[in-house]
């Protein structure tokens, strides 16, 4: 529990209770210190009391000292003056209605002041709701943007190994050309090769010994 700081003794004897002690210098030093707390917090709590009655007393003297809206006779020269209950009670409602009407304008100016602030908001919600819907927008534009260069890059790097592919196919095909024609060395040489006559005996021509081990049977009208 915790003890008030108008409970000072009770304070004191739980500080003895507390320390061996109680003539040491740190504890005389302790035990002032949580005195003269008390004693502000005491005083402070005095004073506040007095001021909140004095602020309710002001409150129901302004309360009191509101006119009724009397008017006085045409033939007033001043002095004392005294009014029928009629009239009183008739002032006191007059002035019932005025003051209900104060307060119903006054609410209404609190209620438009309430709408304006939620007005006020709507409109920093609808404008951050703008700014997020405009980041988004640009974001996607962004990605649009990178997903459409990526797709050029693929497409001019398609474009190049293809044309890389024509490039060597054409060579290749240009060797195979080449390969093929025959060469001016080539046609001399054929040119300068002689036929070799084989002798003829018979009609037969002579090929010569044959280097096979079977017999070659020629035919009747060579025999």
């Amino acid at each position: 529990s915790v003890l008030s700081a108008s409970d000072w003794i009770k304070i004191k004897t739980l500080l003895r209770e507390a320390i061996n002690d109680i003539y040491d210098s740190k504890a005389a030093t302790l035990t002032r210190t949580v005195h003269t707390i008390a004693a502000k917090n005491q005083l402070l709590k005095h004073e506040n009391e007095q001021l909140k009655e004095a602020l309710l007393n002001e409150k129901k003297r302004r309360q009191r000292g509101k006119a009724l809206q009397l008017k006085a006779p045409e033939e007033y020269n001043g002095g004392a003056v005294f009014w029928s209950p009629a009239k009183v009670q008739k002032a006191r409602d007059f002035q019932a209605q005025k003051e209900a009407e104060e307060k119903a304008i006054q609410a209404q100016k609190d209620e438009e002041t309430k709408l304006r602030e939620q007005q006020k908001l709507q409109k920093a919600a609808l404008l951050e709701e703008r700014r997020r819907e405009r980041a988004a927008a640009k974001a996607e534009r962004a990605r649009e943007r990178e997903q459409k260069a990526i797709e050029a890059q693929e497409v001019c790097q398609a474009r190049a190994i293809e044309k890389q592919l024509r490039e060597e196919l054409k060579a290749s095909q240009k060797g195979n050309r080449k390969s093929l024609k025959p060469t001016r060395s080539s046609t001399k040489d054929i040119e300068h090769v002689q036929p070799e006559i084989l002798p003829v005996e018979d009609g037969v021509p002579n090929l010569g010994p044959s280097t096979r081990t079977r017999k070659i049977c020629l035919p009747q009208r060579f025999q």
